[in-house]
């Protein structure tokens, strides 16, 4: 889902907001059939189930007025949370997360939805 405000700006140019949120509901991992009644380590939850995710996005873009060069901002997955790479593992693989000698045990997390904030320019070159 997704809102965008344009302003039209008196020297023909265009100053544009973009907000948006991706959401996920819990999936369940390809065995969760089968072993729905296996917990996590911490006896919370369904053991090959990945939880809900909320992503939110913004883009703040200047236009020029003839639409030839377009500048933008924009931040991707601003909450910073990460995604779990996998369903597992199981019980008898457990992962270690946190620093110091008494790491918490964790499913583990990849890159994959960290915050990344960026800026782009576009040039039409053509007509």
């Amino acid at each position: 889902m997704f809102a965008t405000y344009n302003w039209g700006l008196a020297n023909g140019s265009t100053l544009s907001l973009r907000g948006d949120w991706r959401h996920r509901g819990t999936v369940q991992g390809q065995n969760g059939v089968r072993e729905r009644n296996g917990l996590n380590l911490l006896g919370t939850g369904i053991a090959t189930e990945k939880p809900e995710l909320n992503k939110l996005g913004l883009r703040l873009s200047w236009t020029s007025a003839d639409d030839k060069l377009d500048v933008s901002l924009w931040g991707r997955n601003l909450d910073n949370k990460p995604d779990y790479i996998n369903f597992g593992p199981g019980f008898g693989y457990v992962y270690l997360n946190g620093p110091g000698p008494n790491p918490v045990r964790a499913r583990p997390s990849g890159t994959t939805g960290r915050r990344q904030i960026g800026a782009t320019v576009r040039y039409n070159f053509g007509g």
